[in-house]
């Protein structure tokens, strides 16, 4: 993660909260945003977002999964839908 900002779109109880956030390859960065009442999930939305623009752009073919000791090695496909 490179940067990550959220914002207020409204106010009061029923308020919506923005998040952008932009993710960084070895080749390229990439932006995601998103809109939720709940900061929480709007940031998971923004991640979500970006993590999605990054596969659909062919900027990341896989991510990889950790091995017993923390080191990545079995490249695992990743499909998140909002």
């Amino acid at each position: 993660m490179r940067h990550y900002e959220e914002r207020s779109l409204s106010s009061g109880s029923g308020g919506q909260a923005i998040a952008l956030i932009e993710l960084a390859t070895e080749q390229d960065s990439c932006y995601g945003i998103g809109i939720h009442e709940n900061i929480v999930t709007a940031s998971f939305k923004a991640v979500t977002s970006a993590i999605n623009r990054l596969f659909n752009n062919g900027k990341v073919q896989s991510l990889k999964e950790p091995d017993k000791t923390g080191f990545n090695r079995n490249p695992v496909p990743l499909r998140i839908e909002d």
